[in-house]
């Protein structure tokens, strides 16, 4: 069985991993970051690959140095088991379509890197409708919605509405000229607790949220909805953790400071722009 093995080690990672070619879509994958977890998942069933990989690295600091060197290490795996190439074609494409995407890879194993990556990504009408919808509602009810009354104002079904609730809490469409993230968290003028995360949410939330502490990351997700699309105000936040609302506060100011630190240093207008 064409087989590769990689023990990678750097002052931020520690990376072992095995991959089998001919395998049978089985895997364990340990990163530390469950999203990424799941992407490699998904690699190795639908490839018939059997993946092992237990990733450690500098997560307290930041999640692109694990994601970087496991990138790297899938790759020399995977060219350490092609071995000398015999009996494959050079170059090879596949298209994929899944409900409303249409997914096209190619791929040539030329020995030269080169990556092109074409994301046109565009928020769904129906987002921008809970959007609005939840926006006229709040202020009227005093409280934030609840999916059955969205879905009466907008006029569509219950699933529908819970379906796209987690987009955000403004839908951003990556192909307008807005401006990127980074640009505006160095805005002191900008309305951080809402844009920000309105950004984040549509492009790169658990990129950000990954340089928070666990702590700070309950109460960005309470406060914002980001994994019940319900969005809640201090207060509420802090009967549901046993703290006050100052204290809230102030987990607010520490974690969007710390959100301002990681949109600068992972570049962040590239992903929105």
């Amino acid at each position: 069985m064409r087989r590769g093995v990689i023990d990678r080690r750097t002052n931020e990672t520690q990376i072992r991993l095995v991959i089998g070619l001919d395998g049978k879509g089985r895997y364990t994958v340990t990163t530390g970051i469950r999203f990424l977890d799941h992407m490699l998942e998904l690699f190795a069933r639908h490839g018939a690959f059997d993946l092992q990989l237990a990733a450690t690295g500098d997560l307290d600091v930041d999640q692109h140095h694990t994601v970087e060197d496991v990138g790297i290490a899938l790759g020399e795996a995977v060219s350490q088991a092609l071995g000398d190439r015999r009996g494959i074609n050079r170059a090879g494409y596949f298209v994929m379509p899944m409900d409303e995407t249409l997914a096209v890879a190619a791929i040539d194993l030329s020995g030269r890197p080169h990556a092109v990556v074409d994301l046109r990504l565009k928020v769904r009408r129906e987002a921008a409708q809970v959007h609005a919808a939840r926006q006229e509602l709040r202020p009227l009810l005093g409280r934030s919605p609840s999916q059955t009354e969205v879905a009466k104002a907008t006029g569509l079904s219950e699933a529908a509405v819970r379906r796209v609730m987690p987009v955000g809490i403004a839908p951003v469409s990556l192909d307008a000229d807005d401006r990127s993230v980074d640009v505006m968290l160095q805005d002191p003028g900008a309305r951080v607790e809402e844009e920000v995360m309105a950004k984040a949410r549509a492009s790169a939330a658990r990129v950000l949220l990954g340089a928070l502490t666990p702590h700070q990351q309950r109460v960005v997700r309470l406060r914002f909805g980001l994994d019940d699309g319900e969005e809640r105000n201090r207060a509420e936040v802090g009967r549901l953790l046993s703290v006050s609302r100052e204290r809230v506060r102030q987990i607010e100011l520490e974690a969007f400071e710390r959100l301002r630190r990681a949109a600068r240093v992972q570049g962040l207008g590239e992903l929105v722009g």
